[in-house]
Formats: structure tokens, C-alpha cells, sequence
């Protein structure tokens, strides 16, 4: 029952999410961290998630769920982009987990990671069974995105909903360093 719950506030979110267009403001600074043409790793499993990230020592990583269809997350982008030239050559990590589905990555996640570059690493998680790893993640989160999640040396902190602004991602990140 709570997946049904879970999978039937996805569609209507992204029934909303996908009227009009989708813009993200690109400065000149912006710069790829990978080719244009490249695509993102998949990750099968949360597991695989949590090995790679949730284990670093002594850095701070920045944890981004989002997806292609959700305004909000596609909002903030830039002001992540801006946050990780401020940070590069620091202690701190960006990853941007697409929740898309695995089936749109050549028709969607590709084009839009090619018009829209990251200043991070960018994966797609292709476990779509989020009741059960989200726990992992906040014991309060619902699925719902955007969620940054802040993680060093073990200590998780979250950010449910979309960042407002740069200031208030800058925040975030000092609070968590």
C-alpha cells in the first residue's frame, strides 16, 4: 500500500512538474567535469551508492536526488554548479543521483546532461524501489525530490525540498564542512 501511495505521488508530481518548459541559467564559469557526450554511470543497486559515497573519510560529500522531469530540482542546479567552483580544489565532493528511469536515460538524462553540464559526478540510480533504501537516506523522506544529503565522516544531514537560493546552499555546506 505505501508503495502504491508512493508511486502514484511520483506520477501526479511529474505530471505537474512537466508543464511548460525547463530552463537552467548557465554562466560562462560553468565547466563539465566530464565529455559532453558522456553518459552516466548507472548504479544497479543503493548499495552501490552507499559503498561508493556514504564511506568517505575526512571530505565532505554533497549528495544531490533529482531528476529530469522536476522543475524545483533543475531549478538549483546552477546554484550547485556555483557551489562546487567555489569549493573545487577543497575537501568537498558533488554527486547528483538522477531518479529517472533507466528506460529515458538515451532520450532524456543524455540531452539534458549535454545542454545542462555538472560540476560534479552525475549517476543515475537505477533502484526504483525507494521505500526500501530511503530510510537510508533521512528517516523522514517520502521519496519526494529534490534531497541533498551532506555526509562526512559518517554524519548525514538533510535538506528535503529545494534550495532557495546559492546563500542558502552555501549555508548548508558551512554548517556540514
Amino acid at each position: 500500500m505505501k508503495s502504491l501511495k508512493f508511486f502514484s505521488f511520483l506520477l501526479l508530481l511529474s505530471l505537474f512538474a512537466c508543464t511548460g518548459t525547463t530552463e537552467v541559467k548557465r554562466d560562462n564559469t560553468t565547466v563539465a567535469t566530464a565529455s559532453a557526450d558522456a553518459k552516466p554511470e548507472i548504479l544497479t543497486s543503493f548499495d552501490q551508492l552507499n559503498d561508493r559515497y556514504f564511506q568517505v573519510k575526512d571530505s565532505l560529500v554533497i549528495i544531490n536526488f533529482w531528476a529530469t522531469w522536476c522543475k524545483p530540482c533543475v531549478r538549483e542546479l546552477p546554484d550547485f554548479n556555483e557551489a562546487a567552483l567555489k569549493y573545487k580544489g577543497q575537501k568537498v565532493k558533488f554527486v547528483f543521483v538522477s531518479l529517472d528511469f533507466l528506460d529515458t536515460m538515451e532520450k532524456s538524462i543524455v540531452p539534458f546532461i549535454k545542454s545542462n553540464p555538472f560540476n560534479g559526478e552525475v549517476v543515475v540510480l537505477a533502484d526504483q524501489d525507494v521505500n526500501t533504501w530511503a530510510i537510508n537516506i533521512d528517516n523522514n523522506w517520502d521519496g519526494a525530490i529534490p534531497v541533498t544529503l551532506a555526509i562526512k565522516n559518517g554524519k548525514k544531514s538533510t535538506k528535503m525540498g529545494a534550495f532557495q537560493n546559492y546563500e542558502e546552499l552555501n549555508n548548508f555546506i558551512q554548517q556540514n564542512i
